[in-house]
């Protein structure tokens, strides 16, 4: 993988880590961001959690980061604001979207986008809950997306999300046919996976933040994500 002038995750978390990626063969983390592209992210974490096997390296492909060197492995990233998750697997397909809950026309999006009752849903919410609705069920069609490898140009966004099942500490779980599906609010952001095959309802119960820390002089550019 390569060796890193710097960590990616903190040394007193490290060793839990690198205990529990072992045991799921799999990691999600959400990384407050310096300046270093998603791909540099990506491998510094996988790297540091001794991921994948040796000889195994995460490379683009197009707009995408397949892993090379490990079948049945993959990544998947994220950026919101200051923040990037990624999703690394060493034995499944996954996609990630990470989204902060911050004020849309949500209504006109949905109507916009999703497939009638989805639309009808958020509507009719109740107005303390229908931005949280609008990004959980927006954050799972990126995430599906992301899993075909089609984005949401490829019909991510008129698919149904399955109904969800309630599996504790916020977390909405789906599985059909193999394939899983989770999303949950992790303070002002909301986190969804999907994964094939699926990595069960726990999937995302250790979702880390971890910290950079190197003197980063790049510099990236935020852009806006919707538009009406």
């Amino acid at each position: 993988m390569g060796v890193f002038p710097w960590s990616i995750v903190d040394e007193r978390d490290k060793a839990l880590m690198i205990e529990s990626v072992r045991a799921r063969g799999f990691v999600c983390a959400v990384v407050a961001r310096c300046g270093c592209d998603s791909l540099t992210l990506a491998r510094g974490l996988a790297a540091q959690l001794r991921l994948l096997k040796a000889g195994a390296r995460i490379e683009r492909s197009g707009r995408q980061m397949i892993v090379v060197g490990q079948h049945g492995a993959s990544v998947s990233v994220s950026h919101s604001g200051e923040r990037t998750a990624i999703a690394i697997a060493a034995h499944a397909r996954v996609g990630v979207d990470l989204e902060r809950l911050r004020a849309l026309p949500v209504k006109g999006l949905a109507t916009r986008y999703f497939v009638t009752d989805e639309a009808e849903a958020i509507t009719h919410a109740a107005d303390d809950a229908r931005l949280e609705i609008f990004f959980r069920l927006w954050t799972l069609k990126e995430a599906q997306g992301k899993l075909l490898g089609e984005g949401l140009a490829g019909g991510a966004l008129s698919w149904r999300v399955p109904a969800l099942d309630d599996v504790g500490h916020g977390c909405g779980f789906a599985s059909i046919d193999g394939r899983d599906w989770c999303v949950v609010r992790r303070g002002e952001d909301v986190l969804a996976l999907a994964s094939d095959p699926g990595l069960g309802p726990r999937a995302l119960d250790d979702v880390r933040t971890v910290h950079v820390n190197h003197a980063c002089t790049h510099r990236r550019r935020v852009g806006a994500k919707f538009s009406q």
